[in-house]
C-alpha cells in the first residue's frame, strides 16, 4: 500500500514543483510588431530563491520544415515561419516589489557572452529557436532575468491582409502569474483588424485600444499558463509597409482565417464542456465511493483518497471550472476520518 502512495505522490506531486530552491513569482512579456513584418520581444522573468542559472528557450518557428513558396495551410503551416532569431541580449537585475512592464525601463546593463561565470550567458541552438542560460548567482532575493530579442520576418502578407500567427512556447517554467503584452504598428479602426489568442483555460483576455477608442493590441493574464500561447492578428495590409522579404500567399485570407478560427472555437467549446462533463462524474463517483472509509481504519487508503481529491480540484481550478461542491468534496474523507476517530473514542471510553 504504501508503494501505491508513493507512485501517486511521484505521479502527480513531483512534475509540479521540478527546482524546490527557485520560485518563479511573474513572467512579463511585451511583444511589438514592426512596420517591416518583425517582432521586437522583451522578457522579464521575477524569479526569488537560490540559483546560479537560468535558462529560458526562445522559438520563432512553428514547425522545423521550410516554406516551400507555395503550400498554405492556414491552420499552422510553415509560412508562417520567422526567418530568424535576431539581436539577442540578456541580462539580470533586482526586482522592486511593484511588478509591471515598466520595469522593462530600468537601466540594463547587458551580460557577455560567456562560459558560465556570473553575469555571462551562453546558448544551444535547436530547430524552432535556441536555449539561452543565463548566469547570475541569487541568494534568497527577488532576480528578473530579461531578455530581449527580435524575431525576423514573422507576419505574413496575403492579397487582402497581413497576418501574423506566432506562438510563444515553453512557457511551462512554473511562473505563478504571467502577463503577455502584444501592440501592432499603428492604432487602427479598420474592419479588416482582428485577433484570437488559444492558450490556457481561465486566462483573461483584454482587448487594448487608446483614447481615441482605437485598436492597439491585446494582453493576456493567466495564473497557470501552458507550455505554448498562440496569437493571431489579422492587419490591414498598410499596417506593414516595408513587406519585399516577407512571405506572400498570393491569395485573400481573411475569411479563410476566420473560418478556421471558427471552427477551433466551436471544438474547443465541445471539448471544455465534455470535461467539465466528465469531471463532475468523476467528482460524484469520488463522493459515493469515498464511503468506503467508513469499513477500512487504514491510514494509507485516507491519504490516497485525499490526493485523489486534491488531483480532481487541480483539474477544477487548472480549467477554471470553478465548481464550488468540487472544491468542498475534499471534507467528505475529512470528515469520515473525524466520525471515525469520535466513534473509536467513544467506544474506547466505554470499554
Amino acid at each position: 500500500m504504501k508503494k501505491i502512495i508513493l507512485l501517486i505522490f511521484f505521479f502527480f506531486v513531483l512534475p509540479i514543483s521540478a527546482n524546490a530552491d527557485v520560485r518563479v513569482v511573474a513572467h512579463l512579456i511585451d511583444a511589438q510588431i514592426e512596420v517591416a513584418g518583425g517582432m521586437r520581444v522583451r522578457e522579464l522573468i521575477i524569479v526569488e530563491g537560490t540559483t546560479n542559472v537560468f535558462s529560458r528557450t526562445i522559438n520563432y518557428r512553428h514547425l522545423a520544415e521550410v516554406w516551400d513558396g507555395e503550400t498554405i495551410n492556414f491552420n499552422n503551416g510553415t509560412i508562417y515561419n520567422g526567418f530568424s532569431l535576431e539581436n539577442v541580449r540578456v541580462s539580470a537585475f533586482v526586482v522592486e516589489d511593484t511588478i509591471n512592464f515598466s520595469a522593462f525601463s530600468y537601466h540594463i546593463d547587458f551580460f557577455n557572452e560567456g562560459e558560465g561565470n556570473p553575469k555571462t550567458f551562453n546558448y544551444t541552438s535547436n530547430e524552432l529557436g535556441a536555449t539561452y542560460n543565463i548566469y547570475q548567482t541569487i541568494q534568497n532575493e527577488r532576480i528578473g532575468f530579461y531578455l530581449e530579442y527580435w524575431v525576423s520576418n514573422v507576419v505574413v502578407i496575403h492579397n487582402d491582409i497581413a497576418e501574423i500567427n506566432y506562438s510563444f512556447k515553453n512557457l511551462n517554467i512554473g511562473a505563478e502569474y504571467t502577463l503577455i503584452r502584444v501592440l501592432i504598428p499603428f492604432a487602427t479602426d479598420n474592419e479588416k483588424y482582428a485577433f484570437w489568442v488559444h492558450g490556457s483555460s481561465g486566462s483573461i483576455l483584454t482587448e487594448l485600444r487608446n483614447y481615441e477608442d482605437n485598436a492597439i493590441g491585446f494582453t493576456v493574464q493567466s495564473d497557470n499558463i501552458s507550455s505554448t500561447l498562440r496569437f493571431r492578428m489579422a492587419l490591414p495590409r498598410e499596417q506593414i509597409m516595408v513587406a519585399l522579404n516577407l512571405n506572400h500567399s498570393k491569395v485573400d485570407g481573411l475569411e479563410e482565417i476566420k473560418r478556421v478560427e471558427d471552427r477551433l472555437a466551436e471544438y474547443s467549446t465541445r471539448y471544455h464542456d465534455l470535461f467539465k462533463q466528465m469531471l463532475i462524474i468523476i467528482s460524484s463517483i469520488y463522493l459515493i465511493t469515498s464511503l468506503i472509509l467508513l469499513k477500512f481504519k487504514e491510514n494509507s487508503i485516507f491519504i490516497i483518497y485525499l490526493i485523489l481529491g486534491l488531483v480532481i480540484i487541480t483539474f477544477n481550478y487548472l480549467f477554471a471550472f470553478h465548481i464550488l461542491t468540487i472544491y468542498l468534496m475534499i471534507l467528505i474523507p475529512i470528515m469520515i476520518k473525524c466520525i471515525q476517530f469520535l466513534l473509536r473514542k467513544k467506544i474506547s471510553n466505554k470499554s
